[in-house]
């Protein structure tokens, strides 16, 4: 038993990233280093994820 908690000391699992630390990463290093571009420095960006989803929900629309 004690073995395993030397074990998880001397070796702890990494933290879990997940999918909105990531972006909250991203928007981070975007605005720190946009310059002249006031919507990149807000965080008003779209990606191309964003793009592709968007363009999927018009194409599902039935007029």
């Amino acid at each position: 038993m004690k073995i395993f908690v030397l074990l998880n000391k001397l070796f702890p699992k990494p933290p879990v990233h997940t999918e909105d630390d990531d972006r909250r990463i991203v928007n981070r290093i975007i605005k720190r280093h946009a310059t002249g571009s006031i919507s990149l420095s807000k965080g008003r960006y779209v990606t191309k994820k964003d793009i592709e989803r968007r363009k999927a929900q018009l194409q599902a629309y039935d007029f």
